[in-house]
């Protein structure tokens, strides 16, 4: 050897075995590559385990040679190297000392390691939400420190998230009024968590549902609804009026002009409104507040208005 000759030429001399030549120091991948000598040959010349992963010899050589998987990893094989070998499972090699890291950079998938570790020891190996969702429950999930942003992306309902985060919190990483309305959260919760009328009128929500939830008729219009819808809902005229319905809009519903008068709208905003002087007499306006209010004597007369009454306003 100190004069040059190599593995492949003292081989040819049939005189040298493993050991001889690996007794004078030839290293392990020209032993492998030049001799052609097996696995087995090597360990018992002598050669380190991590030696010969280093030359080259695969896992396949090494179980076909009887090499325990505890000594294959403390050779430096990886878990990737070992999940490539037919035959090792992902749980043979949590227990032969894989850590959970090594095995998910050795490419095991949640579904491989969700029976042998917590969602936590997968969630701190660098396991996503998403990766675990369909093998642990949200609660698992939860407990394991994941925040509801995660377990959202993961697509947890809103019914397995309430019990475990605030309807605010919900709310807060992109929940809709519909989702949480259909997790079984009431009008008056997403009330209580800021949504708006509008973005329940958009979630579908009746208006009836609105007023049980105590919204004014002021945040009813700003949400879109009609002032019909508003009065369907039985929101009194006092309240329509009190929150910017105007009169007009509020006879276009069907609002009575003798409920106005109950309201105490006076008869010239019901004239500007459009009633008739039928209408104000039948809702109970004397004459002389209707005369007021700028009707002609000719509706006044229409109205059934006769002469002694009207020459009373003189």
């Amino acid at each position: 050897k100190a004069a040059g000759f190599g593995v492949a030429e003292l081989k040819k001399l049939r005189k040298f075995t493993c050991a001889q030549l690996a007794s004078v120091k030839f290293e392990a991948g020209e032993m492998r590559s030049s001799g052609g000598f097996g696995l087995a040959e090597m360990l018992s010349a002598g050669y380190a385990l991590s030696e010969l992963r280093a030359a080259g010899y695969s896992v396949v050589e090494c179980k076909d040679a009887g090499v325990p998987a505890a000594d294959m990893r403390s050779a430096g094989f990886t878990a990737s190297e070992m999940k490539a070998a037919s035959g090792y499972s992902v749980t043979r090699l949590k227990f032969t000392g894989y850590t959970v890291e090594e095995l998910r950079e050795g490419g095991y998938t949640g579904s491989d390691m969700s029976s042998l570790f917590s969602a936590k020891q997968l969630r701190d190996a660098g396991y996503g939400a998403e990766d675990l969702r369909d093998f642990f429950g949200a609660a698992d999930l939860r407990q394991a420190g994941f925040s509801a942003e995660e377990l959202r992306s993961a697509k947890c309902s809103v019914a397995e998230l309430r019990p475990l985060f605030p309807l605010s919190t919900l709310r807060s990483v992109g929940y809709t009024a519909s989702e949480l309305l259909m997790g079984n959260a009431s009008v008056e919760d997403l009330r209580g968590t800021g949504f708006t009328a509008e973005q329940l009128r958009e979630a579908g929500v009746a208006i009836l549902s609105l007023r049980i939830a105590k919204f004014s008729v002021r945040e009813a219009l700003d949400g879109g609804y009609s002032v019909a819808d508003i009065k369907s809902a039985g929101y009194g005229c006092g309240e329509m009026l009190k929150g910017g319905c105007t009169c007009a809009a509020l006879r276009e519903a069907g609002v009575t002009c003798g409920e106005l008068v109950q309201a105490g709208v006076k008869p010239i905003a019901l004239r500007e409104a459009g009633f008739s002087v039928s209408e104000l007499k039948q809702g109970g306006c004397g004459l002389s507040e209707i005369e007021a209010a700028g009707y002609p004597l000719a509706e006044l007369k229409a109205a059934g208005f006769g002469v002694g009454e009207l020459k009373k306003l003189r």
